[in-house]
């Protein structure tokens, strides 16, 4: 039998490629004699890098240092160089992971703007980048803000400007706008397809996620209304809403063109052809909900195994009510603080996959 396991990441407590080792290895302790494959996927949020590392290209990984999410704070960052295509995964520098109580008002993409800055520096102009899984709700502005766009308010220039400080902003200097941003070829992976503004935007969907309440909502979606109004942004393109705005400011200040992560991941992979002769497939992600099947990696994961008529099992921690699926295992359960699950959670997976496959309980 022949079994093929691409799980995305679970949030806050397994990357792609952990998950994908834990269930191979229980898998062949049951079945030795199975041909089991894994690939360590992403949409282009958590776990980006690591994918493309895992398919065997000959790669360059440049570590350097930039503000995280929060600018009082100094991260080591990598990106990585393929046929002179930089590679970068803003969740490696603006992402939620590891922030207890993240506040959209306060993040700022900055420290990407100082990577494509330091890739600019050594002579690249290709540019995929990889939106998901970010703290920020700052359209971008603290991005362009390190590549030389200067942000005022009543005369004063905003250092390492934030999401909070959107709604501020009354003056927008371009003078000094790094020039070589022109010469830039840049793709936007990303599977989110919500345009900047409104209910469906970048704020009302994912800044709650990020530690926003309903006043924090107003007011950051004031602020972005505001930036649209003084840079003219047309609101008009899918994915624009992508990482808390950071799509929109790609497109504007770079022309960057929205590609689907996970379509440029399964391209640059050798999974389809694998999937071909495969009995069954195994995929899944953290919380399988509403939004799991709009264009989102395990939906596209899916559509790609029932091409060729292969069964699929999904495997999550939570699953929303409502949602109907023909074969699926729940791994998690209810947690008493997140410091819980991430304490818990592999042995739950161990417990309740090797239950499922008929496989004692591991000791």
């Amino acid at each position: 039998m022949k079994i093929i396991i691409v799980c995305n990441a679970f949030k806050n407590t397994f990357k792609s490629q952990e998950i994908n080792e834990v269930l191979r290895d229980l898998l062949r302790k049951k079945h030795p004699d199975f041909a089991i494959s894994t690939y360590t996927i992403s949409d282009g949020g958590n776990g980006f890098l690591d994918s493309i590392k895992s398919y065997g290209y000959d790669y360059q990984e440049c570590f350097i240092n930039v503000i995280g999410s929060y600018k009082g704070k100094i991260i080591k960052a990598p990106y990585i160089v393929i046929d002179n295509t930089v590679y970068i995964e803003s969740a490696l520098i603006c992402g939620l992971e590891g922030l207890d109580n993240p506040n959209p008002k306060e993040t700022t993409t900055y420290g990407l703007g100082e990577m494509i800055k330091d890739a600019l520096d050594k002579g690249y102009r290709n540019f995929k980048i990889g939106l998901g899984g970010s703290a920020t709700n700052d359209m971008g502005i603290g991005m362009m803000s390190a590549l030389g766009v200067r942000y005022l308010s009543h005369g004063t220039i905003i250092d390492k400007p934030t999401g909070g400080d959107m709604i501020s902003i009354d003056k927008i200097d371009e003078s000094h706008l790094d020039k070589r941003i022109k010469e830039c070829k840049l793709e936007i992976l990303s599977d989110v397809n919500n345009p900047l503004l409104g209910k469906s935007g970048a704020t009302y969907t994912f800044a709650p996620q990020k530690g926003a309440d309903e006043e924090d909502i107003k007011y950051l979606e004031k602020g972005m209304e505001n930036i649209v109004s003084l840079i003219k942004y047309e609101d008009k393109y899918p994915g624009g809403g992508a990482a808390g705005g950071l799509g929109a400011g790609l497109i504007h200040y770079f022309h960057g063109k929205i590609i689907s992560g996970i379509k440029e991941i399964i391209k640059i992979s050798n999974l389809e052809k694998d999937l071909k002769d495969a009995d069954l497939f195994i995929t899944g992600e953290g919380k399988i909900d509403r939004t799991s099947f709009s264009g989102k990696a395990i939906s596209r994961l899916y559509e790609t195994a029932n091409k060729y008529n292969v069964e699929t099992l999904f495997i999550c921690g939570q699953l929303e009510k409502g949602i109907i699926l023909e074969h699926y295992l729940i791994v998690g359960k209810e947690y008493k603080s997140l410091e819980d699950m991430k304490n818990n959670a592999k042995k739950d997976l161990i417990d309740r996959f090797s239950k499922y496959i008929g496989l004692e309980k591991a000791k």
